[in-house]
This record gives C-alpha cells, sequence and structure tokens, in this order.
C-alpha cells in the first residue's frame, strides 16, 4: 500500500524566474537588491497575500491575491519585470529617434 502523497501547489517553471530574474537584473545595474514586503487579506482561517516589491527605489504592487506569499511576491517580481523592460524599450526607442534626428541633420 503505498503512503499518500503531500499536495503541492503546482506553479509553472516560468512563474518560478521572476523573482531571480528580477535580482540578477538588480545585480548587473549595480543596483539594491529587491526588497518584497506582503499583507494578508480575507479572514484568518482563509488568508490572502499581496505583495509588492521595491527596487531602485520604486514601489510594484500586485493587482492580484493569492493564496500563497510566495505566488504572490512571484507576482510582484512579474509586475516589476514587465513595467522595467517597458521602460528600457522606451529609452532605447528614444536613443534610436536621438540618432535619426541627429544623422538627417548631418545629411
Amino acid at each position: 500500500m503505498e503512503a499518500p502523497s503531500q499536495s503541492k501547489s503546482v506553479v509553472p517553471q516560468e512563474a518560478l524566474l521572476f523573482k531571480n530574474r528580477l535580482q540578477e537584473y538588480a545585480q548587473k545595474a549595480g543596483i539594491p537588491l529587491p526588497i518584497y514586503h506582503t499583507t494578508i487579506e480575507g479572514t484568518p482561517h482563509a488568508p490572502m497575500f499581496r505583495s509588492a516589491v521595491i527596487i531602485n527605489g520604486a514601489t510594484y504592487t500586485s493587482p492580484n491575491v493569492f493564496s500563497h506569499r510566495k505566488s504572490s511576491e512571484m507576482d510582484a517580481a512579474r509586475i516589476a519585470l514587465l513595467t522595467l523592460q517597458l521602460q528600457i524599450d522606451e529609452e532605447n526607442c528614444s536613443l534610436e529617434l536621438e540618432v535619426i534626428a541627429w544623422n538627417s541633420d548631418c545629411l
């Protein structure tokens, strides 16, 4: 007879990378490591967690609540990474436009 298996929440593999990727970003950028803050919402017998992450002076809060703290932190890291990526893309676009304008002035 087999022992009963303990249930574990299944988290997609790519979701496990959000906190790691955010920490790697901070290390490569030479900025302080992310700091996570989690609040508990809901009732004591059914707590729900919402997290925010602070990185480089900016706070990114997950709009979602989760039944596990780790999931809420992953979502906050995901929000931070998406926002940071958009900012980087916008900066690169601005730089490209400046180069194009500079090149056209030289012609």
